[in-house]
């Protein structure tokens, strides 16, 4: 009788510690989402307007590490200008972009507009240039 009260004690402790385990499992959720993307890998922005500049105009965005997610045209250049984007792996510190790596580049001829998925890794950090009598409006995702 002894042996049967064992073995029944030793059942319990068994299917308590199963219950625990299961129930810690399923309560325990350290990647929190929004939406569909995990806490964290959300995607940054940045926007880049209409500027009619006299000069061309470098921006740096992000510093280090990261990735390019996509460019999103989003706004037509009103007629006698054009829309013209840069993208590169570069440090703030760059004086000119012939040290940078280009990582996108969206030309000035029929440009339509849309999302452009890019999908790029950068190292150094993440500038943009815009050329002199630039138009239109460019939406960068990052993170």
């Amino acid at each position: 009788m002894i042996k049967k009260d064992k073995t029944l004690v030793i059942l319990a402790g068994v299917v308590v510690i199963c219950l625990l385990v299961t129930i810690f499992s399923l309560f325990r959720n350290s990647d929190l989402a929004q939406g569909s993307v995990t806490f964290g890998n959300d995607y940054n922005t940045t926007v880049i307007t209409s500027t009619v500049a006299s000069s061309t105009s470098t921006t740096f965005i992000k510093s280090g590490y990261g990735s390019l997610g996509s460019v999103v045209y989003s706004n037509q250049a009103t007629a006698g200008a054009y829309p013209m984007l840069t993208l590169y792996n570069a440090t703030s510190t760059a004086a000119a972009t012939s040290t940078a790596t280009t990582l996108f580049e969206m030309g000035a001829i029929n440009i339509t507009p849309g999302t452009y998925q890019v999908d790029a890794i950068f190292t150094n950090g993440l500038m943009y240039e815009v050329p002199a009598g630039f138009d239109g409006t460019f939406i960068v995702t990052w993170r």
